[in-house]
């Protein structure tokens, strides 16, 4: 499973395009796994994944964020900015080689999902490392904000914010005729955007999986692309309360129908450590 590191440019994508075929065509290694990481400079966004899959061929494995301009040496960057970005990404990908990744599932809850904020208190107090956040309703919305790069502290000033007189009302868009729900949702989706900004998910500092649910089917829906704000959204919208939110051509509610804590979510993503691959019995699995 070789890792390729490339950047978002013409060429980058030609050479890496023009590896995948040469690798199709080569039937004794046709069973090796390429798996491409696209590297992104200070402020620089990433294009959809559809796009960068179908420029390389291939289906892109993941980003690294805040490579330096300016240093071509990348062990001496991550060494100046261990805290930065760009160095969080690397001990993404050696976790991830050594199977030791650590998952966090948010579940629903309502207003009482708010006590998440407490969990990463904790998990910030101890330098624990979070690799992949999967949340559901009101877990999406927490696990989008400390995704985005807001710490517990930024995290309980935005929780009280709503304590103020008259704040509630603000995440009331009532439904005049309501068929659907009696709440439109949007007032929910601008108090994240005000929080986080615009962000899709190819821009957050850690990786993010929302859930939410197909009204027609009742199937998990699993979202890592495309804006943040309005996939939380959707993945809040309670039954009867909150208008469905239509998505890539299909009608969403609330998450925790499908998967009240996403667990299992991590479990099909191998978040889990793996005692074979690593010489180890410990479980890094870590859920709320």
């Amino acid at each position: 499973m070789p890792y390729i590191l490339l950047q978002q440019n013409p060429k980058d994508f030609y050479k890496t395009n023009l590896l995948t075929r040469q690798i199709r065509d080569v039937p004794s290694v046709q069973k090796i796994t390429l798996l491409p990481i696209v590297c992104l400079r200070y402020q620089e966004r990433a294009h959809a994944f559809e796009k960068i899959n179908k420029e390389i061929g291939i289906e892109a494995h993941g980003l690294i964020h805040g490579l330096a301009d300016d240093i071509q040496d990348a062990t001496l960057h991550y060494l100046q900015s261990p805290k930065g970005r760009f160095s969080s990404h690397i001990r993404y990908l050696a976790r991830e080689i050594g199977w030791c990744r650590v998952g966090l599932a948010l579940s629903s809850g309502g207003a009482k999902g708010l006590a998440h904020i407490g969990i990463i208190e904790i998990l910030e107090e101890h330098d624990i490392d979070v690799d992949i956040i999967v949340g559901a309703s009101m877990g999406a919305f927490i696990g989008a904000m400390w995704a985005a790069g807001l710490n517990a502290k930024q995290m309980k000033a935005e929780a009280m914010k709503l304590k103020r007189p008259w704040s509630m009302l603000r995440l009331m868009d009532p439904v005049f005729l309501p068929r659907q729900g009696f709440m439109r949702g949007e007032a929910v989706r601008r108090r994240l955007n005000d929080a986080i900004g615009k962000v899709h998910f190819s821009d957050l500092t850690r990786k993010l999986k929302v859930i939410t649910t197909d009204l027609d089917t009742l199937e998990r829906v699993i979202f890592d692309s495309g804006e943040a704000a309005q996939t939380v959204q959707a993945s809040m919208a309670m039954p009867g309360v909150i208008v469905p939110v239509s998505l890539n051509g299909r009608t969403h509610i609330d998450g925790s129908i499908a998967e009240p804590i996403p667990v299992q979510t991590l479990k099909e993503l191998n978040v889990e450590h793996d005692p074979q691959a690593a010489g180890r019995k410990d479980d890094f699995r870590l859920c709320c």
